[in-house]
């Protein structure tokens, strides 16, 4: 294949060429991603009578062995999606192409489960035969099928073109979902069975293969998608004992932290399609919500009543939560070009290196695993399965297209003063502040002359999980 393809994408900055001569992409940076545990999770597999490649759910510590699922699988376009998404993205960072090999199997995986209608099964057995019964992997257009679109269109976009089988089938399965998703929603979208966040993923799929194509055949059903995630905006009283922040719902009554990708959608598809107000609430809940979410290190779940908080529950924490506030952060600095959001993702991202609740790396760079998450205060699951794995080499691999304004953030440590509502960030050269006001975090930088290592450190949050907060400010 040729070199990489010398093209903008939406899902980089719509900046000044001034300040795209700060954000030079670091390949340094980009090459240091490990990706040597989601390596271990690949495994050869003939789907379909396509030399695939397979990516094993969960890995047990302590010595890390694959493990399936009785009535799954053992690998699902669910996790593989992701993990091509992984390879696309160092590859368009580098151009290396020896990324290409892997990733090629890993798209083989997702084009073998897509059925002939554009809908998509999820899981495969070991013997790669789908899991046609199960229901989580049943034909659909689930979770499964907007990530596994989402993957094929970002590869018809970045990869070099060219008339190969390769080329033509990601034409071919694009086209297929696009064509189903018309048929089923029509002119209005059913949201029956739909939550806000699987409709933010499907808006990102649309989005990738739009500007693939050149295509404005889905803005239609982009602007049903994003009007229907925008509804999700929800607004507490404003004396109010819980959640005092607007957010975007994920599912009916319920926000949680994994697939929390409502902002990124709404920011980038508002600023595609020319509609201010989507990308307003994005904003809104990013310098609001998002930054308490940083400051706090990260919750699991809310139960919204109509505008107050019915419960809330810290843990789990997991890497797909963090990694999603990651992309909603960088996703609002790449649509505003403000500075502040890229900080705030590069904060989002010290969760992985242990400014958490354990006091504790979530990713390890050394053999590049991710850890199946923070299931209470100083407890953490060493398990490293296929999700935290992908998530955490996504966030990594998100902020290597940023190195010059990520570099100033190593090492941390962390500060809070719960008289004044203040968190602070120390580094070897600058102080970093959030501060609440009203209802938005302001983030102030200055640069400082420390000179000694700093090393990380965290009080562990003390809130428990799973009960309804006195105030949650």
């Amino acid at each position: 294949m040729n070199g990489p393809r010398i093209r903008r994408l939406l899902f980089w900055p719509i900046l000044t060429g001034v300040l795209l001569l700060g954000l030079a992409v670091s390949s340094a940076q980009a090459q240091a991603v490990n990706l040597d545990h989601l390596r271990h999770l690949e495994r050869p597999m003939v789907i379909e009578g396509r030399q695939a490649t397979a990516v094993w759910i969960y890995c047990e510590a302590p010595d890390y062995h694959l493990v399936g699922d009785d009535d799954e699988g053992v690998a699902c376009v669910d996790d593989v999606a992701r993990a091509a998404r992984v390879y696309l993205e160092l590859y368009q960072q580098t151009g290396d192409e020896k990324l290409l090999e892997d990733l090629a199997g890993l798209l083989n995986f997702v084009l073998a489960l897509q059925a002939p209608d554009g809908e998509f099964w999820n899981f495969v057995w070991e013997d790669g035969s789908i899991n046609t019964e199960h229901r989580t992997s049943q034909k659909s257009l689930d979770w499964w099928a907007a990530r596994g679109f989402r993957a094929l269109s970002l590869a018809m976009a970045i990869l070099p073109e060219g008339d190969n089988a390769l080329s033509r089938d990601l034409r071919t399965a694009t086209e297929r979902t696009v064509n189903r998703l018309l048929e089923v929603h029509g002119d209005s979208l059913n949201t029956t069975h739909m939550g806000y966040d699987k409709a933010a993923e499907w808006m990102l799929g649309l989005l990738a293969w739009r500007e693939a194509t050149g295509s404005d055949r889905v803005d239609g059903l982009l602007g049903e998608y994003g009007n229907f995630v925008a509804s999700g905006y929800w607004t507490p009283k404003e004396k109010t004992d819980g959640m005092s922040y607007p957010l975007h719902r994920s599912w009916q009554n319920i926000w949680h932290s994994w697939g929390m990708l409502q902002v990124e959608a709404l920011a980038r598809a508002g600023k595609v399609l020319g509609r201010d107000q989507w990308v307003q609430q994005a904003v809104r809940e990013g310098s609001g919500f998002q930054r308490w979410l940083i400051a706090e290190g990260m919750w699991n779940e809310f139960e919204l009543g109509e505008s107050d908080t019915l419960s809330a529950k810290k843990y789990s924490v997991i890497a797909y939560g963090v990694g999603s506030l990651v992309a909603c952060q960088l996703g609002l600095f790449e649509v505003t070009g403000d500075t502040l959001f890229s900080t705030g993702a590069a904060l989002a991202a010290k969760w992985f290196e242990g400014d958490n609740s354990a006091d504790a790396e979530m990713y390890d760079p050394a053999t590049g695993r991710g850890y199946d998450g923070i299931i209470g205060p100083g407890e953490r699951n060493l398990n490293a399965g296929a999700e935290s794995t992908i998530e955490a080499l996504l966030a990594k691999a998100y902020l290597a297209r940023y190195a010059s304004l990520v570099a100033p953030l190593d090492p941390l440590k962390r500060t809070q003063d719960a008289t004044t509502g203040t968190v602070q960030f120390q580094s070897k050269t600058e102080t970093i502040t959030l501060r609440e006001v009203d209802d938005c975090w302001t983030i102030d930088t200055e640069k400082t002359s420390v000179e000694q290592d700093v090393q990380q450190e965290l009080k562990p949050n003390t809130k428990g999980g799973g009960e309804p907060l006195n105030r949650l400010r």
